[in-house]
C-alpha cells in the first residue's frame, strides 16, 4: 500500500522508498523519511494534491504521484483487553 491509500489520521510505517528516482529518494531520506519511520497522514488538499504527512514532529507536503511510490504498512490501533 502507498501513502495515498491512508485516510486522514491514520498512521503507517515506511516500508520502502525503492520505487523513487534516486535523487528524490535521497532528498526524502535527508528530510527524515527513512524506512521504518512512522508517519501520519494529517491533511489532503481539496483536489487531493498535495498531501501532508507528519514525520518525526514536523509536517512534510508531498505530491500525490510521489506519495504513490512510497510503500507503507498501516499500523493498527491496539485495543486494550478489558478483563
Amino acid at each position: 500500500m502507498s501513502i495515498n491509500d491512508l485516510t486522514i489520521g491514520e498512521s503507517a510505517k515506511v516500508v520502502s522508498l525503492d520505487c523513487l528516482p534516486s535523487n528524490t529518494r535521497q532528498k526524502l531520506l535527508d528530510m527524515g523519511l527513512l524506512e521504518g519511520v512512522v508517519i501520519k497522514l494529517i491533511h489532503k488538499a481539496p483536489l487531493g494534491d498535495p498531501i501532508w504527512v507528519e514525520v518525526m514532529d514536523y509536517e512534510l507536503a508531498l505530491r500525490r504521484n510521489l506519495a504513490a511510490l512510497i510503500n507503507v504498512e498501516k499500523l493498527t490501533k491496539k485495543v486494550a483487553n478489558k478483563a
